[in-house]
């Protein structure tokens, strides 16, 4: 059953808990797009407006997939194993320029988003998260999507303007943004499909050494590295250089494609992809 929120109308639910208070970002988390020394004063002068939507909650059970459209904003993805429920979190933001708060206000009404539960041709459950802008100045506005859940399978993230975050997936790997950086780490042995396009902006990905893969790894005006501390990393690329590398995994045929412009690809595979530390693009 889809969850549709339209402000300043917005539909009540059950499932949906108290609003959440505003928290400081945590390492690694999508860039804020609200500054938190910002008084009532700043924020009438620069213009920004935000707002944290009120959680909601699905009845998810076992691995769970997750698919994100979203017109424009950062999204987080990543196991949480002390949940019961599968948490999704949309915070609406609108930086309209100085002197332009009332119409920041009015930008958050234009941001309408669903978000539903449903199941892929196996049968394993798929929660889904779709954002829009309704009018013409969609420039100005973001949905900041945050999503946890107990166990995280494959995932699929479209958004612009954001940066795009995921961990502890297992599956298969989606995403497309621009204007942000991607941070992939995961516990769990690689050996599906990888594809991630950006543009403007970093790709840093973390895996295990038991992982698997045919690597194709290119940026334009960027410098593509890898570490490989595990496991046995053989390329076969005939014109390898500092911004293409074609290169295979302990003999893996999936295929593992990144793609960007204006930014490095740093991949490394390593003994623990999550505790190694902070991301490159957050030092």
């Amino acid at each position: 059953m889809p969850f549709n929120v339209r402000w300043p109308h917005v539909l009540a639910f059950a499932c949906l808990m108290p609003c959440l208070a505003p928290m400081a970002c945590a390492p690694n988390e999508p860039d804020r797009v609200v500054l938190d020394s910002i008084d009532g004063v700043g924020q009438a002068s620069t213009g920004i407006r935000w707002r944290i939507d009120d959680p909601i909650l699905l009845a998810t059970t076992g691995p769970v997939s997750i698919d994100v459209d979203n017109f424009a904003g950062s999204v987080s993805v990543r196991a949480n194993p002390t949940l019961s429920d599968t948490r999704v979190v949309v915070e609406r933001a609108s930086h309209r320029g100085w002197f332009k708060y009332e119409s920041a206000g009015e930008e958050l009404g234009r941001i309408e988003y669903v978000v539903g539960l449903d199941r892929d041709l196996s049968g394993g459950e798929v929660v889904t998260v779709r954002s829009d802008h309704v009018g013409r100045m969609s420039a100005f506005g973001r949905a900041n999507i945050r999503i946890e859940t107990p166990e995280l399978d494959a995932v699929k993230v479209r958004t612009t303007r954001g940066d795009v975050m995921v961990i502890d997936q297992r599956g298969e790997l989606d995403i497309r943004t621009t204007h942000g950086d991607v941070r992939v780490a995961t516990p769990w042995p690689a050996r599906d499909a990888v594809s991630i396009m950006n543009q403007d902006g970093d790709v840093e990905y973390r895996i295990r050494g038991e992982s698997t893969g045919r690597f194709d790894l290119e940026t334009i005006n960027g410098t593509v590295n890898h570490r490989c501390r595990y496991g046995t990393w053989r390329g076969i690329g005939p014109d390898n250089r500092s911004d293409r590398i074609v290169a295979v995994l302990n003999n893996g045929e999936n295929p593992i494609v990144i793609r960007t412009t204006e930014g490095d690809i740093d991949v490394a595979v390593v003994s623990d992809p999550v505790g190694l530390g902070p991301f490159l693009t957050n030092r």
